[in-house]
């Protein structure tokens, strides 16, 4: 993983995992799995332990979906040109910004802003050009909300 950006690291996400990162707590109680034969006073606990991870799982699940969206409506209301980093594939221009996305591999977004053959292949002077930033943010923020509005209704559902 790249490195940790404090508009996209959460509490519960980490805790609650996602398709492919294993919950906090599941891993917690894998470990027992290479230990030698437990106590009955340790298997007390870990009933214990799994009857509230049970009882309290959906409050878990309520709160990483919270902190996702906190964290993207963060982004999204700090954007700043600095935060945008431009590239080119091919004839598409590409902006991209850290954004927390715990259902993808990699915490950013992407979109195309546009295509060499208008605005040319010198990234440095797009960064310059304040109409194309403009339409840069504009794009990135239009992504953002279809993703924030996605989650919105997701937390709305949990209960």
């Amino acid at each position: 993983m790249g490195r940790v950006n404090k508009l996209t690291e959460g509490v519960f996400t980490s805790i609650v995992g996602n398709q492919t990162i294993i919950p906090s707590y599941d891993k917690f109680l894998n470990v027992q799995d290479d230990l030698k034969k437990p106590s009955q006073e340790l298997k007390k606990l870990i009933t214990q332990y799994k009857k509230e991870i049970t009882s309290n799982k959906t409050i878990f699940e309520k709160l990483a979906k919270l902190e996702d969206v906190i964290m993207q409506i963060r982004t999204r209301d700090n954007l700043s040109n600095d935060m945008i980093k431009l590239n080119i594939v091919r004839e598409y221009i590409y902006a991209r910004i850290p954004f927390h996305r715990n259902d993808k591999e990699s915490n950013d977004i992407r979109v195309i802003v546009g295509l060499t053959e208008f605005n040319g292949v010198e990234v440095d002077k797009m960064y310059d050009n304040k109409e194309f930033m403009d339409k840069a943010k504009n794009k990135l923020v239009e992504a953002m909300n279809e993703i924030i509005n996605q989650n919105l209704e997701t937390v709305n559902k949990i209960d």
